[in-house]
């Protein structure tokens, strides 16, 4: 496990402690509308955040938690060191089957 995996795992734990914001169902909706947004193919925690008036804190519980099975990470952070998410449904319509090989041997996504 890389020290970027770690640190998301990490900040999750630490959110899901204070989490008491929004239900679930309401909050993950929002997340995966934002994720939705035609405008972005990769978003970071603080631009669903803002996109959607949320704490960042409950963006990142939604995506390592409750959407896990629902959303993919970038392997590699943003030019400004943040994390970067997709739909997995997006993804594969995105991606060719060649790129989507080529994705996971290069670890370009988890």
């Amino acid at each position: 496990m890389t020290s970027f995996e770690k640190s998301a795992e990490q900040e999750a734990q630490i959110v899901a402690t204070q989490h008491q914001v929004l239900p679930v169902s309401t909050l993950a909706e929002l997340v995966l509308e934002a994720l939705s947004n035609p405008k972005y193919e990769w978003r970071t925690v603080e631009g669903i955040a803002r996109e959607k008036s949320l704490p960042p804190g409950d963006v990142i519980y939604a995506l390592e938690v409750d959407l896990d099975d629902t959303v993919i990470r970038a392997s590699f952070p943003d030019d400004r060191g943040r994390r970067l998410y997709m739909k997995r449904s997006r993804y594969t319509q995105r991606r060719s089957l060649l790129n989507r090989v080529l994705s996971v041997l290069s670890d370009e996504v988890r």
